[in-house]
């Protein structure tokens, strides 16, 4: 009965439905792929400096390369007070 999703296609699935959901924001922006039915979290600030020498295409290699995580730990990526609440307040559907 709720949603809690990525940046990816579980999000544009929901909008199409008119499912309001809790999205989850990194490295894109939900002003550009995002959608208003949304409650969008985007990530908290880095807190370290992330080694992207190696980074070719894109900012961050998306297979998860721990050189380039710009948090000291995974707790610091998100506000978890407001995805609870974010997940709390979600209409039903």
């Amino acid at each position: 009965s709720k949603r809690l999703l990525m940046d990816s296609f579980g999000h544009h699935a929901a909008a199409a439905m008119n499912k309001p959901s809790t999205v989850l924001w990194v490295c894109n922006k939900p002003k550009v792929f995002g959608h208003h039915v949304h409650d969008n979290i985007v990530c908290n600030p880095f807190t370290k400096k992330p080694e992207l020498r190696n980074a070719y295409l894109q900012k961050f290699d998306i297979s998860g390369n721990l050189l380039e995580f710009p948090y000291n730990n995974e707790s610091e990526i998100f506000n978890v007070d407001a995805v609870i609440n974010s997940l709390k307040n979600q209409k039903n559907g």
